[in-house]
């Protein structure tokens, strides 16, 4: 499954998608270039990115080894 977040005002997609293995994983699609976000603090699959700003920072939660939910701010290169 994949779920839409956001989409910027020039273009930039944002969302979570879920592997077959039931993980959940953050991704950014800019200029047909897809990027993958885990945050390194999270459990596997425990990374969700759900919204951008117009300067390609993106937001989301993670969920860490001891089942708190943090927050995230990254920005993605390619």
């Amino acid at each position: 499954m994949t779920y839409i977040g956001s989409v910027s005002d020039f273009g930039l997609i944002v969302g979570t998608y879920v592997d077959a293995n039931g993980n959940a994983h953050g991704f950014v699609l800019s200029d047909g270039r897809y990027t993958t976000i885990d945050d390194p603090f999270a459990i596997t699959g425990g990374t969700t990115a759900y919204s951008s700003n117009n300067l390609g920072t993106v937001v989301g939660y993670y969920v860490a080894s001891d089942g708190s939910t943090n927050g995230f701010e990254a920005t993605p290169s390619h």
